[in-house]
């Protein structure tokens, strides 16, 4: 029953992929629309070409599996039937970040007997499974080669892929051993795989799947050289070669050689746009080539887009630029968003950056663990780009206005006949109560010269690592920073009073060491407690 509704949905899904893939091709070719509407549109054009490989392959494997169980075997040479196997891949491989890693030009003229249509089928769903493993942007390696195994030469088609996240652990099958079972380490199950296995059985061949944690997965489907082993055979008919028409649109085989040296997301140059928000940076996180392109694209015009293919990578690169946001996909290799997000929100120095997990995981669990772990938003795959775009733009300002609202919070507010306001502290109470409780417990410790972070967490019972994250990310102070500047603000308040003399002051604010009072001033007034009221006169003159 499932494997009926996958037919029935990728048959159904090739009429309206059709009526977008077209489209979508004609609009590549028109070099009258602005670069950046076509580069966008190029990645729509290039994933729906991925969508149709998919159905293609649901649907090859449905009608393989309806075939009856004659071989018609006829003799061909080894190059030819890897040769098609690539152009059928032409399309794909033209507008696609994949790799191919195929000499074209080493023809291993040896011939094989086979069933050309079922053991090009199986050739190319390896093939389909390869692209799926590197999400269609990675490298795939198409080796033909001759060996000798126990006495008896064989024809080798190895195709290898570096999609190394599919793996849990290393593993070696050969699917025509008798106590063949699916490795449980298969995280991504290879379509069409018993298919495969009767197959190249059929041929009195094998299939090995080898996965390697820190490599990939390598396929080799071994066809047997000669046609002895068939005789006797009842299923076996021995039929005429059939002609290999070469359709000359897709004459051309792709390989990595003929692509341009520069890799295509690299290619993507977004054009300077005169606008504020451009001193902004956002660090995207994502391991799929082509979300990486679409995002810079999206936002490359307005921010300045740094870029980081895992987790690991992503917390390297956040705490050596120190972005204004980030955006990063939860399903990666090395190092999943979830632990990214933990990671950086534990770091006193990168705790206070939003954090946007981007993720087609829609389960209610998974949107709990992300706001938990502390990431500010959670946005399901597919996404709306005007809906991302607009919580980037919000996340982007709130930060910026809590940052001027606290530096402004630790600036002297006293009007004109030296009596001290609380307007600044009333904006803090609306913005914050977490904060606005923290201020009135340093002010009501001012004078308290025991009073400092590890009584200030035990007070609002919580660890001090806790608190240090929660006001570096609410502040961009960090706590020592907040519980100085309140001190100081206090104190410049208290000497434009005129009413108290240094020494005063100095213990008013919890200081019971003049010189270090004096230095901490200076540091952040720019000038000495004793000058501080002289100097304000001479500014106000001019």
């Amino acid at each position: 029953m499932r494997d009926q509704i996958s037919y029935m949905l990728a048959r159904e899904l090739r009429t309206p992929l059709s009526l977008v893939t077209a489209p979508l091709k004609e609009m590549i070719s028109n070099s009258a629309l602005p670069e950046s509407f076509l580069q966008k549109v190029k990645v729509a054009y290039r994933n729906s070409i991925c969508m149709q490989d998919i159905c293609n392959q649901l649907l090859n494997i449905h009608q393989e599996e309806n075939y009856g169980p004659t071989l018609n075997v006829a003799p061909y040479t080894a190059s030819r039937i890897a040769d098609e196997v690539v152009r059928a891949s032409y399309e794909l491989l033209n507008v696609s970040p994949i790799n191919l890693y195929y000499d074209k030009d080493n023809k291993i003229n040896t011939e094989i007997w086979i069933d050309r249509q079922k053991i090009m089928f199986v050739l190319r769903n390896i093939m389909s499974n390869a692209y799926r493993h590197i999400s269609y942007a990675g490298a795939i390696r198409f080796v033909v080669s001759i060996t000798s195994l126990k006495g008896k030469e064989y024809c080798l088609f190895t195709i290898e892929d570096d999609g190394k996240e599919v793996i849990e652990e290393s593993s070696v099958t050969y699917l025509g051993e008798d106590r063949y079972i699916l490795p449980s380490n298969y995280l991504h199950p290879e379509l069409g795989i018993e298919i495969m296995r009767r197959t190249a059985l059929d041929h009195h061949g094998d299939i090995q799947i080898k996965q390697d944690k820190e490599i990939g997965t390598s396929v080799t489907l071994y066809i047997p050289l000669g046609k002895e082993h068939f005789k006797g055979e009842e299923y076996v008919v021995f039929v005429k070669p059939e002609h290999i028409q070469i359709d000359d649109s897709r004459a051309k085989i792709i390989t990595v050689e003929d692509k341009k040296k520069q890799e295509l997301q690299d290619s993507i140059i977004p054009r300077p746009i005169e606008s504020p928000e451009t001193k902004y940076k956002i660090l995207v996180i994502e391991d799929h080539a082509d979300i990486r392109l679409y995002l810079k694209v999206l936002f490359g015009g307005t921010y300045n887009i740094i870029m980081a293919e895992n987790g690991e990578e992503g917390v390297k690169v956040a705490r050596k630029e120190i972005p204004d946001l980030i955006i990063t996909d939860v399903m990666m290799p090395v190092m999943d968003g979830f632990e990214c997000c933990r990671i950086l929100k534990e770091d006193l120095k990168t705790c206070h950056i939003p954090i946007i997990l981007l993720t087609a995981l829609v389960g209610d669990e998974d949107v709990v663990k992300g706001i938990e772990l502390g990431a500010d938003d959670y946005i399901l795959k597919p996404f709306n780009p005007e809906i991302l775009r607009t919580k980037v733009k919000r996340l982007i300002k709130s930060r910026v206005e809590l940052k001027q609202i606290y530096t402004k919070l630790l600036m002297p507010s006293i009007n004109a006949i030296g009596d001290i306001q609380e307007e600044n502290d009333i904006a803090i109470k609306i913005e914050d109560p977490f904060v606005t409780q923290i201020l009135k417990i340093i002010n009501d410790n001012l004078q308290n010269q025991e009073f400092n972070v590890k009584k200030l967490a035990e007070m609002l019972n919580m660890s001090q690592p806790t608190l240090y994250r929660r006001v570096k990310q609410l502040t961009n102070f960090t706590i020592i920073e907040l519980v100085r500047g309140v001190r100081l603000k206090r104190s410049a308040e208290l000497l434009r009073t005129k009413k108290y003399s240094v020494q005063e002051v100095a213990e008013m604010v919890g200081y019971n060491d003049i010189p270090t009072f004096r230095k901490h001033f200076v540091d952040f007034y720019g000038t000495t407690p004793s000058t501080f009221n002289s100097k304000e006169e001479t500014e106000d003159k001019k």
